[in-house]
């Protein structure tokens, strides 16, 4: 998700290595970044949003923090993810660690997860052989989505952040499935 141009692609919420049959230039962008630009544009023609990116609106590392504690406590307490709860296995410390440092880059704050581990490759370390041979399907995908706005109102969110957020997360939580169920 981007608010502003020095949100370039290599911070784009999504930038897996499908290519989409559009074109810019003379190569093809990857789906996440098309679908950012279109995203990106139609938020140019509505309201300016108030902060230059997500990481800013949301209120920064310590948000962010409170966010990843609140969706991986929901996921461990609400019996309607634990489907979800499953897929992470015994600890979810490293999980937690992870998607904080993941979000912070992903909003438009400090690359934590990039400056430590490179390129997200997100669907390659959500594949099965990769995740204790489990499959992420559309209930898992859906579980995560709830979960994730669950959290999202209950550490108060701005709810117009959080509409975009959810846009921006279920484009991402798609492309994550492995499994067509």
């Amino acid at each position: 998700m981007s608010f502003s141009r020095r949100h370039d692609e290599a911070n784009a919420p999504c930038a897996p290595e499908r290519r989409r049959g559009s074109s810019h230039g003379n190569k093809s962008l990857p789906v996440g970044i098309a679908l950012l630009r279109m995203h990106t544009a139609v938020m140019h023609i509505q309201e300016k949003p108030p902060f230059d990116t997500p990481f800013e609106w949301i209120g920064g590392e310590e948000k962010v923090h409170a966010l990843v504690e609140r969706f991986y406590d929901l996921m461990e307490l609400e019996p309607a993810y634990a489907q979800l709860r499953a897929v992470h296995g015994p600890s979810l410390d490293n999980a937690r660690q992870r998607l904080f440092w993941f979000l912070c880059g992903w909003l438009g704050g400090p690359q934590h997860y990039t400056d430590r581990f490179g390129h997200p490759m997100l669907r390659a370390r959500h594949l099965p052989q990769s995740i204790g041979g489990h499959t992420i399907g559309i209930k898992e995908r859906d579980q995560w989505l709830a979960c994730m706005d669950q959290a999202m109102g209950e550490v108060g969110v701005d709810e117009k952040l959080r509409e975009r957020l959810r846009a921006s997360f279920f484009q991402t939580a798609d492309w994550m499935r492995n499994s067509a169920g």
